[in-house]
């Protein structure tokens, strides 16, 4: 039974949540296809949960900085990631902020630092692979300039992050947590109230 009132489209957050996971089975082939064995580069240590909290601390910590500044940019981009979360969550619980921050981490990291930042180290030096990585990763968040911007440099940090470590596992789970946490700063602590 069809109604005019009842459209068969894919929400927002069902949008979203395939997108990221799609990034997952790309990374895997594309890395298969060039020959890098990602699980190579993952490994876990005991200091792991160490220094996925410090480097999203650090990470996190920045970000909040920027803030009181009140920079017309910073306030533009703030104004963006409400208005893009309040599309994606409008009629969904706050639930939906973990599995989309974990698919996020996995799926973008898996393919700009396990396959395109690795691919890239092959052909230019640590440095310039990085810096490629990071513009791609940019550009894959382009929304606004800020937020290519800030993008960027999140991708620059992840990028030199898993040169540091060598682990792949550590800008996966950084990323991750940085997501949930931002989702949740902007949902639940900073959701700004009705006039």
């Amino acid at each position: 039974m069809t109604s005019e009132n009842n459209e068969s489209t894919v929400s927002p957050m069902a949008a979203a949540v395939l997108f990221q996971a799609s990034l997952i089975p790309l990374a895997v082939i594309l890395a298969w296809l060039l020959g890098q064995p990602l699980l190579a580069h993952m490994e876990l240590t005991p200091l792991l949960p160490v220094q996925v909290l410090l480097g999203t601390a650090f990470v996190f910590a920045c970000y909040l900085l920027l803030i009181p500044f009140g920079f017309a940019w910073a306030r533009g981009l703030e104004s963006k990631v409400r208005e893009m979360l309040g599309s994606l969550f409008r009629g969904r619980s706050f639930h939906w902020a973990l599995p989309l921050s974990i698919l996020a981490g996995v799926g973008e990291e898996l393919l700009f630092r396990g396959v395109i930042q690795i691919a890239l180290s092959n052909w230019f030096n640590a440095p310039v692979a990085i810096l490629i990585t990071a513009l791609l990763f940019g550009l894959a968040h382009a929304i606004t300039r800020a937020y290519f911007i800030m993008a960027t440099l999140m991708g620059l940090y992840m990028g030199l992050i898993f040169l540091w470590s060598g682990n792949l596992l550590l800008p996966i789970l950084i990323h991750a947590l940085y997501d949930w946490l931002a989702i949740s700063y902007y949902l639940r602590w900073h959701r700004e109230e009705p006039a």
